[in-house]
């Protein structure tokens, strides 16, 4: 779903505002290869990833979605 212009460029602006200056710890359920569809500008979202990365960590977790399971959980519970 994309967002708005006002709620991408103030991630936008936090993002480079923090670049090269601080610490950032943003997390997502997207990779960046969908953040083309979120921003609206595709270049934002480019150069948005670009200052993430550039000095950054990346760190991917898997596995199961806490609030799904736990959906799972008391649904099996109330059966």
């Amino acid at each position: 779903m994309k967002r708005d212009n006002a709620e991408t460029g103030v991630l936008f602006e936090l993002i480079a505002h923090r670049y090269e200056n601080g610490s950032l710890i943003i997390t997502s359920n997207h990779g960046f290869s969908a953040w083309g569809e979120i921003f609206v500008d595709e270049t934002m979202a480019v150069a948005a990833a670009d200052r993430l990365i550039h000095h950054g960590y990346l760190f991917e977790l898997r596995g199961e979605n806490y609030r799904k399971k736990m959906v799972r959980v008391k649904t099996e519970a109330a059966s």
